[in-house]
């Protein structure tokens, strides 16, 4: 839940797709959270637990694979510094309102997967929230 929503965030904003559903697959030190997106797209965040503190990315595609891994933290803390900052000049979200909900709702359905141990349909479960 710390840095979840972070890979949470850059997965959506590669994809640029709504999640349709989340399924936690867990154990005593291990998190595992399948998203669902449109045009049938399965992602996949695997959480490691505490002490554990490693952002790697990997895509895989039918032609291609790309992975990256992310260890300046302090670079992307500035970049995120200096986005509030000109948000806060320009009186202008540099996060759309869409693309926040999004990530927060995928986020909440996730704890909800991980609770009852059930795949969630964002879609169905929105209506008996």
């Amino acid at each position: 839940e710390k840095y979840g929503i972070h890979m949470l965030d850059a997965t959506l904003e590669i994809f640029k797709q709504k999640p349709k559903g989340i399924f936690c697959i867990k154990n005593e030190k291990f998190e595992s959270y399948l998203i669902y997106l449109e045009n049938n797209i399965i992602c996949q965040i695997d959480c490691m637990g505490e002490g554990i503190f490693s952002f790697d990315y990997t895509l895989y595609g039918t032609k291609e694979i790309y992975k990256t891994e992310l260890r300046d933290n302090f670079s992307a803390f500035k970049r995120t510094l200096e986005n509030f900052i000109l948000q806060i000049n320009t009186k202008k979200p540099s996060i759309s309102w869409e693309s926040m909900s999004s990530s927060i709702l995928t986020l909440i359905a996730g704890i909800e997967s991980r609770n009852k141990n059930k795949k969630i349909i964002i879609s169905e479960w929105l209506i008996l929230c």
